[in-house]
């Protein structure tokens, strides 16, 4: 990996931020062939992070790491310069983890696919992403970010996407997938239904069209629950191991569950729903 130093000197924050934008506009139109760009930041310009990156990422389509000076001063140097490096190998295509393959699913060709929402600041409407694995161990991705102006939550180009998607694990693989299995945040109970007539609906036509042997699984994620689990150890109360799953008595729906994905050392730990809202899969 080859590294550009640029000493920008000392300067105000606005001429500071003046000075490194002109510095990436001037590469990016000069067509500089490097990987990342690693942006050192002076104390004095820390509150401009989110400026510089979005020149970087939204403007000029540079991948960047960017770090303070305060951060590189911290005593947990050799810590905090392992996790940027960590970072800097993930945004340039390096896979640093790979799940372990559950055995009943060796050979199931799944696509994974994450869809989420938040509100955009600048307008009454949402912004959707979208992402989809392409290969079996889910460290490649198809991925897409959509902006619309209507205020609901459901996904209007769902049908568009999921093709596109699905043509990308195609390409990837030369051949598609078995299982697709959707993971969907960012909406309401009150939406569900709306997902269902929309979303839902608007991914079987996409399968309809490219192949109808593959199956669907839709789930909606509610992370805003109030049930609470714990474990025992040496007879006393404490969270629950990672992983922990329950299905039973506390769901609504026979496929429906909560998960524990993390195991916290500190407060109580809170776990996910996950409704399923549709299935036609043939895995047991």
């Amino acid at each position: 990996m080859e590294f550009k130093a640029c000493d920008l000197g000392e300067f105000s924050s606005r001429k500071g931020l003046e000075t490194i934008e002109d510095e990436l506009r001037y590469r990016a139109k000069k067509g500089d062939s490097y990987n990342i760009y690693l942006i050192v930041l002076p104390n004095a310009l820390k509150t401009s992070y989110k400026k510089i990156k979005k020149i970087c990422l939204v403007d000029l389509k540079l991948v960047s790491q960017i770090v303070t000076q305060f951060t590189l001063g911290r005593k947990e140097f050799n810590s905090i310069a392992t996790k940027v490096l960590l970072q800097m190998a993930a945004k340039v295509g390096n896979t640093l983890w790979v799940p372990k393959p559950m055995e009943s699913l060796r050979g199931v060709r799944i696509m994974l696919v994450g869809v989420d929402s938040t509100a955009d600041k600048n307008s009454k409407g949402k912004i959707i992403g979208f992402c989809a694995s392409l290969n079996e161990s889910h460290t490649k991705y198809f991925s897409s970010t959509i902006v619309q102006d209507s205020s609901s939550t459901v996904l209007e180009k769902m049908k568009e996407l999921m093709c596109r998607s699905i043509k990308a694990y195609t390409d990837e693989n030369k051949y598609p997938p078995n299982e697709i299995v959707v993971l969907r945040d960012g909406c309401s109970a009150g939406e569900i239904r709306s997902i269902r007539e929309s979303e839902v609906e608007n991914s079987l036509e996409a399968l309809k069209l490219i192949d109808s042997h593959i199956s669907l699984t839709y789930i909606v994620i509610d992370k805003k629950v109030s049930q609470k689990f714990f474990g025992q150890y040496n007879g006393n109360a404490c969270n629950p191991q990672a992983g922990t799953l329950v299905n039973t008595d506390l769901v609504s729906e026979n496929y429906d569950f909560y998960l524990v994905s993390q195991f916290s050392m500190r407060g109580t730990t809170v776990p996910t729903y996950y409704k399923v809202i549709y299935s036609d899969s043939k895995l047991e």
